[in-house]
């Protein structure tokens, strides 16, 4: 453990950099308001808040360039420890007019991507080719709001963590196609490399789940 770290676990507030990395549609949705609380309560922390892949996120933990991540929950990776969060579901948004996800379709299905080597984005396609039909092209996107955009503009039919849709001004614009739970569900937990859990890590897990049991008691 290095010096940084041996500081982070014993000294008494929390203080220091904390270089954290979340999903964009997490980045963007469910996590601005709670770091807003976070940064209120602990302003001697300085925030860094990486959008980057799930495998760069993975390799930013183990490497100590990410202290932390809100990523999907993988129960098998003895390398890391979780805090489970929330969850969010992927859909299938295409254009209001038509529904080219109809069996039988002849005309060109082209499937937008998000642009993550991630297992759920795979798993997705797979459905589609398995389930609907075979894609004749996916492309990848790494913007959520510029997949949105293509898919109202016709390009094609793309997938979306559902969350993300009511942020979009065109949604009411597009259809939304749901896929079996165990297929699109994403569970979101805030994940650290196993034994390196901070003072810092420590005060962001509390006010996560302070804020999500709140909110959960509001509805």
């Amino acid at each position: 453990i290095g010096r940084g770290t041996r500081e982070a676990v014993h000294e008494g507030a929390p203080r220091g950099l904390l270089r954290l990395g979340a999903y964009e549609s997490t980045a963007s949705v469910w996590l601005p308001g709670r770091l807003n609380e976070f940064q209120k309560k602990y302003p001697q922390v300085a925030l860094e808040l990486h959008t980057w892949s799930l495998q760069h996120m993975i390799a930013g933990m183990l490497s100590g360039e990410l202290e932390a991540a809100l990523i999907c929950r993988n129960e098998n990776d003895t390398r890391f420890e979780t805090l489970p969060l929330y969850d969010d579901e992927v859909v299938l948004v295409a254009p209001k007019h038509k529904d080219p996800l109809a069996r039988g379709k002849s005309e060109d299905f082209v499937l937008l991507s998000f642009d993550d080597d991630c297992p759920l984005r795979h798993q997705i396609e797979g459905y589609v080719r398995d389930h609907i039909r075979a894609p004749s092209r996916v492309i990848e996107m790494s913007s959520n709001h510029a997949l949105l955009g293509c898919v109202a503009a016709g390009m094609g039919v793309g997938m979306m963590p559902e969350s993300v849709l009511p942020t979009f001004p065109g949604h009411k614009h597009l259809n939304v196609h749901r896929m079996p739970a165990e297929v699109a569900k994403k569970h979101i937990a805030l994940t650290w490399r196993k034994g390196m859990r901070s003072v810092r890590i420590d005060a962001l897990a509390e006010t996560l789940q302070d804020s999500r049991i709140t909110r959960r008691n509001k509805k």
